[in-house]
């Protein structure tokens, strides 16, 4: 099963750059994988509404129709990574062939994400710079291919 990352810009900050450049290294030992940025809308604060609909637009045109969609949505699902580690295994024993991971700008995205969503998935109700979501996102599906790999579970 190929995983995919659909960001909303690109990651500014050098450390958690390189964070996510690692963690997708790691990942390729376990599936292919890859990143797709889209340009994110320009942020104005007094343009909330737009920018989350012109970022969830985008998004949403990079997404493929037979791939299953995960929408990192603040009021999504919460998972325990060992959850998270059965769940994408199952999408692997049902043939899917690849999981789409899809995360927006500052702003998040708005209503478009969460209906085309087959799973809203929420990494932590603590409060994430998108980023900072980049690479915690990055980490997790790592300790899932690892323990669906039958590695010891590292807490």
């Amino acid at each position: 099963m190929k995983i995919r990352f659909i960001l909303v810009g690109r990651t500014k900050s050098p450390y958690l750059a390189e964070g996510v450049r690692d963690y997708l290294k790691r990942i390729r030992n376990y599936a292919p994988a890859e990143i797709t940025v889209v340009k994110g809308a320009k942020v104005r604060d007094d343009r909330a509404d737009p920018i989350r609909s012109e970022d969830a637009r985008r998004l949403l045109a990079a997404v493929k129709d037979e791939e299953i969609f995960v929408h990192l949505d603040p009021d999504g699902r919460e998972m325990t990574s060992l959850e998270l580690a059965h769940w994408l295994k199952n999408q692997m024993d049902h043939g899917v062939k690849t999981v789409a991971f899809g995360l927006g700008g500052p702003l998040g995205l708005d209503q478009a994400a969460a209906v085309r969503a087959d799973l809203r998935l929420c990494l932590s109700r603590m409060t994430l710079t998108h980023e900072m979501t980049r690479l915690v996102l990055l980490e997790q599906v790592y300790r899932a291919l690892r323990v669906i790999a039958g590695h010891p579970y590292h807490k």
